[in-house]
């Protein structure tokens, strides 16, 4: 098995241009100060009709969605959607689980 520098990656990530050069324009976003989605982020009906715990999974994330997540969604097609069927899934298994 390879072994890594986790320093060297650590090192690598805090200087990326996330946390650096577009750290004060990703903050602005996150804020809701610029960039921020001027109508409601929906998912596509044909979607949520697949599933009624898909409506009821997005209803929930329509309530709990913060701002940097709606411009995400709002710019990344069908991101809302992906969350929706993949917040559904990891509920379900969490449930069966734990239950």
């Amino acid at each position: 098995m390879k072994k890594y520098n986790y320093q060297q990656i650590r090192e690598l990530c805090l200087q990326s241009p996330r946390l650096t050069t577009l750290f004060n324009h990703f903050g602005t976003i996150a804020e809701g100060v610029k960039q921020f989605p001027s109508k409601a982020i929906l998912a596509d009906l044909k979607f949520l009709s697949q599933d009624s715990g898909l409506n009821f999974y997005h209803d929930l994330l329509q309530q709990n969605i913060e701002t940097f997540t709606k411009h995400f969604c709002a710019s990344v097609p069908y991101a809302l959607e992906e969350r929706c069927r993949m917040g559904l899934a990891i509920s379900g298994l969490t449930q069966r689980h734990y239950i």
